[in-house]
Parts: structure tokens; sequence; C-alpha cells
């Protein structure tokens, strides 16, 4: 009896990666009938190259807001705003050629992606953003992608900056802004030069790391690193990290009131700091010179490091 119920379970399962293969060739058909076996391709594909320019007068804020495209920003010396989406999209079922959208209502001028359909089965798609503004734009610039990189490579001076990422990373060259607002649901951060008055900082899944910047933060990780590298400090700072590290860096001649607690780590700082209260396991608060600046620093899982820039 049990060498029939073992012979009939290998019966089974041997006839279900039968079913299981032949589903794939199946689908592996649909995608590209020409060749089943090579389903990059695709067998509906569209390419994408379009540009639309907008006036850019009486413009308080530019607005980008795309799905499945990097958004690459880019200052040039022109007067107007110039939008070129291009790339393609291979999908195994048939797909609308998205289009590129540029509107311009009150003082918001909006450049988004219209006609990108719901996709069933394997779908490759490359699509970016390129958005081209004046040099001399110094308002506020939101950018909004549900799937894709953005990228802001070129030196940028503006009022509010906003980045909003569903999944994808986020890369600043050198960005001056009164407010800067960064959310991610899954994606890194990485900033060369941030300069701020107010910065607010919220990640989901992903590394933040800033390694020139001023101004006051905020912020939280449920899973990531925060690595912070001040340029010049006389600010207030206030950082959460569920599991992963925060690092911060500052000149010598820093002067705070540090609230530094882990639930699960060690904290290290090279700064004198004298202890106010009783000294607890993985927590360290007192004050460097003075304290007229606060930092509080928080994991549940992960280190904290402050140190010397």
């Amino acid at each position: 009896m049990i060498n029939k119920g073992k012979k009939s379970l290998v019966l089974i399962l041997f006839g279900l990666m039968l079913i299981c293969a032949g589903v794939g060739t199946l689908i592996a058909y649909a995608y590209n009938p020409g060749d089943p076996f090579n389903i990059i391709g695709g067998k509906y594909s569209v390419n994408v190259d379009e540009a639309k320019t907008a006036d850019i007068k009486d413009v308080d804020e530019i607005s980008v807001n795309v799905s499945s495209a990097d958004i690459n920003i880019i200052p040039e010396d022109r007067e107007d705003v110039k939008a070129v989406l291009s790339g393609y999209i291979k999908s195994s079922s048939e797909v609308a050629k998205p289009e590129l959208t540029v509107d311009k209502s009150s003082n918001k001028l909006s450049i988004g992606i219209k006609g990108q359909n719901s996709f069933w089965g394997f779908v490759n798609i490359s699509l970016k953003m390129d958005v081209y503004i004046p040099k001399s734009y110094s308002k506020d610039l939101s950018l909004d992608s549900s799937s894709g990189e953005m990228n802001l490579t070129e030196k940028l001076t503006l009022n509010n900056l906003i980045c909003s990422l569903s999944s994808g990373d986020l890369t600043i060259k050198d960005t001056t802004c009164n407010k800067f607002s960064y959310d991610c649901s899954s994606g890194s951060m990485k900033a060369d030069i941030l300069k701020t008055q107010e910065t607010k900082l919220d990640s989901s899944s992903g590394d933040i790391t800033i390694k020139s910047f001023t101004g006051n933060v905020e912020g939280e990780s449920s899973s990531g690193e925060i690595s912070i590298a001040y340029s010049e400090f006389n600010n207030n700072v206030n950082l959460t990290a569920r599991s992963g590290e925060i690092n911060i860096k500052l000149p010598k001649n820093s002067e705070f009131y540090l609230d530094a607690n882990c639930s699960s780590g060690e904290v290290d700082c090279d700064f004198p700091v004298t202890i106010s209260g009783k000294k607890k396991d993985n927590t360290l608060t007192g004050t460097v010179v003075s304290d007229k600046n606060k930092i509080k620093l928080n994991t549940s899982s992960g280190d904290i490091n402050v140190k010397y820039q």
C-alpha cells in the first residue's frame, strides 16, 4: 500500500510538471509565435519619439507625472519648456501607443503620458521623459513616477522640490531649494549636493545618501540606511530608521543637543558629549557645547553613528 501511494504521488507530480511545461510553451508562443522560446521581443511593439514645447510665462509650478518611465530634468539656456518622450513598449498583448501630454492651466504646467493601457502577459517597457527647462527657472518642481528613475544631474535652484516614487531611484547632482520632499516606496536616493531650508524624507525600502547637505531635516525609513553629511551645520535633525543604520557627519565646530536611541544596536559619537541624566545601554543623551540645535535619532534595528565631517 505504501509503495502504491508513493507511485501515485510521483505520477501526480510528473503530471503537474507536464501541465506547467505546456502552459509555459503556450504563453511563449502567444508572445512570439515566430520563435516561441524568444519571449523578450514580444508579439506587439510600439516605438515612441514625441516632443512638445510650452511657454513658461507666469508658470509657478512644473509638474511631471508619469508611469513606467524615467524622468530626466535638464536645465538649458532656453525660455520655454521642452518635453521629449522616447522609447518603446513590447508586449504579448495588444498595446496602445502612449501619447505625450503638456498642459498649461493657470500657473501650473503639467507634463504626463496618456494612453498607457493595462497589460496582460509579458511586457517590456523602456520609456524616458526628458524635460528641458530654463536655467533661470526658480519656482516649484514636482516629480511623480510610479515605476522609473528620476535624474536631476545638473545644477538647479528652485523654490520647492517634490519627488515621489513608487519604485525607482532618485539621483541629485547639485540642487538648492527652500523645501525638499522625498517620498519613496521602493528605491534609493543619492544626492551629491543638496542645500535646503527644510527637508522631509520618507522611505519604505531603500537607502538615503546625501554627501553634502545643509538644512533642517525630518525623516523616516522603514528599511534602509540613512547617511547624511553636513557641509555646514546650524540646524535641527529628527530621523528614525526602523531597520537600518543612521550615519550623521558634522563639522567639528558643531554645537547641538543629542538624543540618540537604539532598540537593537550601538550609539557611537565622535563629539565630546556632556551626558544628561543616567547613562543607559544603547542610548546617548547630552549636550555638545550648547543645545541651540537639536539632533534626535532613533533606530529599531541598527547602529547610530555621529562623526566628524
